[in-house]
């Protein structure tokens, strides 16, 4: 359905449907809103609770502490003071006492006067409890350190809670004492109730065990009553309705008897030591929640009909720029529907539908010029068809004759086939013969190579008996110097002997026993040289026969040399033979792969010849094919000019 709907009512249906959901946004938000509103008229209501609290509660302190000041500095009290007399301090307290209370409503108001040296002087409530030390209170030690007034509401009694005022006693700008105003919360109490309101003071339970005064006080909950004196029936009924426990946590109650807010005292430690609570009719509160309920709803009537003076502005602006430029445009191009000279009208704005007809007006330009170049086109394909009609059937005559080229071709490739083979045969023949030469000269290698070893072997035999030689001949000639060595000291033995023999001889018969022995020695040196010569004769022998065998080797060993120089050199000809027979047998291989190679070559040309043919007899059937084709596209190019035709360009 949303398809058939016109451009108009499917802008005036988006807007609807926009509007809606702005509507229905609207409202979730209006109605969360209308909840913060209401918390946040409770919240300044009980904000508005604490601050009158506090501005009475300011109130008390700065009447106390100004009646401390004042009642500290009076004469009366300072003489009573120094002479001791408790009953005149006594009676002034409690005429003071009822004046406040009857005249300005302050409630309970009691008097503590403190010594010097932070002990009780008086109570007006007790008047024959005095002369204990009450150092243990933090604001007599604060007066003590200090001494100047000042005011303190946080300070847990064995009584309670209480306003407090110290102001400091001086005779003579000597400090004597401080005079204390402690003031009930039940002169607070009063104003709330004359204004119809409800106000109560508790104490936690646990207080007891720096408050024992308070235990017996009236329960409430999980609290006491600060002090029964002070707060009624009126008080309490008032805080027996309440839910003390959701009360505490969020710190304000509405319900149908009443609207109450807290306001809770912590010490220094951050304990919690009082609550005060606050109450009055919930119609005032919630007066204040219609009121902004009232505004809430006032704001969701004037969305909505911003929504539609917004919806029907926007409707009618685009009636007038937008949908009359369309349909006029329509309907121009359904009375000129085959015309591409045609120029949509883009208006006056430079906006998007000017870029649409614009762009349109641009396409049909470029239609216009395609459409001539195809016409011209399809002129110049006929022109083709024609001549490709023409060139196919040369073209069928020239592959006629290829055929017959092609049989002629393949009939010689046959006949060169078979003289491959042929070839091959005898190269094979070749290659057979020249193998077993070359077994021949490899068996002549091994044989020459053999010999040479052999030869090699002698050579260096007979250089290792040469070199053994050469040492026997210098082994000879060291034993020569040593039998020359042996000469000498036996010429020197027989030298020395016939010295010893001469000398015996001299000695007579002393010397005859030395001279026996001289005489041995000289013909053992005798023999010796002999021996000596003989041994000489035969080295010279042994050195002669060494050098006639080293002259023997020497030339063995260069004769052999000779030889196996020619053995290497017939070893390196029948490798030149085996060198030549392994490329004459390399070559008929070639001349046998050659050959089959040809041979293949000539059956792959006579099998690429048979596909030719009929690759042939297949262009022939295509050249066919192309002639009805080019009938055809002849026919189509007509009918492509004709529906051209159609179109004014």
């Amino acid at each position: 359905m949303f398809k058939n709907l016109s451009l108009q009512q499917r802008l005036v249906l988006n807007i609807s449907i926009i509007g809606l959901f702005l509507l229905a946004i609207s409202l979730i938000y209006v109605t969360h809103l209308r909840g913060q509103m209401a918390d946040q008229a409770v919240a300044e209501r009980s904000e508005a609770f604490n601050l009158i609290f506090q501005e009475r509660l300011q109130a008390k302190k700065d009447l106390a502490l100004g009646l401390a000041m004042t009642l500290s500095s009076s004469p009366i009290y300072i003489n009573a003071l120094e002479s001791d007399d408790r009953d005149l301090a006594h009676r002034r307290a409690n005429h003071l006492r009822q004046r406040l209370f009857d005249e300005l409503q302050a409630g309970t108001v009691n008097t503590h006067i403190h010594t010097a040296d932070g002990r009780t002087w008086l109570r007006s409530w007790s008047r024959d409890f005095y002369d204990d030390d009450i150092t243990f209170r933090p604001s007599v030690n604060r007066m003590l350190r200090e001494q100047s007034p000042f005011t303190d509401a946080t300070e847990v009694g064995r009584s309670g809670l209480t306003i407090r005022a110290l102001a400091p006693i001086r005779v003579d700008g000597e400090y004597r004492g401080a005079f204390e105003i402690a003031m009930g919360f039940d002169g607070i109490r009063q104003g709330f109730e004359a204004e119809g309101r409800r106000y109560i003071f508790l104490l936690p339970a646990d207080i007891t065990d720096i408050a024992p005064g308070v235990a017996r006080n009236t329960v409430i909950g999980d609290f006491l009553v600060a002090n029964d004196s002070w707060f009624g029936s009126t008080a309490l009924d008032f805080a027996r309705q309440l839910d003390l426990d959701a009360l505490m946590h969020h710190g304000f109650l509405l319900n149908e008897d009443w609207f109450a807010s807290v306001y809770k005292v912590h010490d220094d430690q951050g304990r919690l030591i009082g609550v005060h609570i606050f109450g009055e009719d919930p119609e005032t509160v919630l007066s204040s929640v219609e009121q902004m309920v009232h505004f809430s709803w006032l704001m969701i009537g004037l969305l909505v009909v911003l929504i539609i003076v917004m919806g029907l502005s926007v409707a009618w602006m685009v009636r007038q720029n937008i949908v009359r430029l369309i349909v006029a445009n329509v309907e121009r191009l359904g009375r000129h529907q085959n015309d591409l000279t045609l120029q949509l009208d883009t208006g006056k704005y430079q906006d998007e539908l000017q870029q649409l007809f614009s762009a349109f007006n641009g396409y049909t330009a470029t239609l216009r010029q395609v459409l001539q170049e195809v016409a011209q086109t399809t002129t110049d394909l006929s022109s083709a068809t024609g001549q490709l009609v023409s060139q196919s059937q040369t073209s069928q005559k020239m592959a006629f004759e290829q055929t017959q080229e092609v049989n002629q071709v393949a009939s010689a490739s046959t006949q060169m086939a078979a003289s491959a083979t042929e070839v091959a045969s005898q190269a094979a023949s070749t290659q057979e013969a020249a193998n077993q030469a070359q077994a021949s000269t490899r068996e002549g290698v091994g044989v020459v190579t053999s010999t040479v070893q052999a030869i090699d072997r002698l050579a260096r035999e007979m250089s290792a008996l040469k070199t053994t030689l050469g040492r026997l001949e210098e082994g000879s000639s060291n034993i020569g110097e040593v039998i020359t060595t042996i000469e000498n000291i036996a010429e020197q033995t027989n030298l020395l002997a016939l010295n010893a023999a001469i000398e015996a001889a001299r000695a007579g018969d002393h010397g005859r026993g030395f001279a026996v022995v001289a005489d041995e020695v000289r013909q053992l040196a005798s023999r010796t040289q002999r021996s000596t010569g003989e041994i000489q004769q035969m080295i010279q022998a042994v050195q002669q026969a060494a050098n006639d065998v080293s002259t023997a080797i020497e030339a063995g060993a260069e004769q052999a040399s000779r030889c196996a120089e020619r053995a290497q050199e017939a070893g390196n000809s029948l490798e030149q033979i085996d060198s030549s027979v392994n490329q004459v047998s390399e070559w008929g291989v070639q001349i046998a792969s050659a050959a089959h190679q040809q041979s293949q070559v000539a059956e792959e040309i006579s099998a690429n010849l048979a596909r030719i043919n009929n690759l042939v007899a297949e262009a022939l059937d295509a050249m066919q094919n192309t002639q009805q084709v080019s009938k055809g596209l002849a026919e189509r190019a007509e009918s492509l000019n004709t529906l051209i035709g159609r179109f004014k360009i």
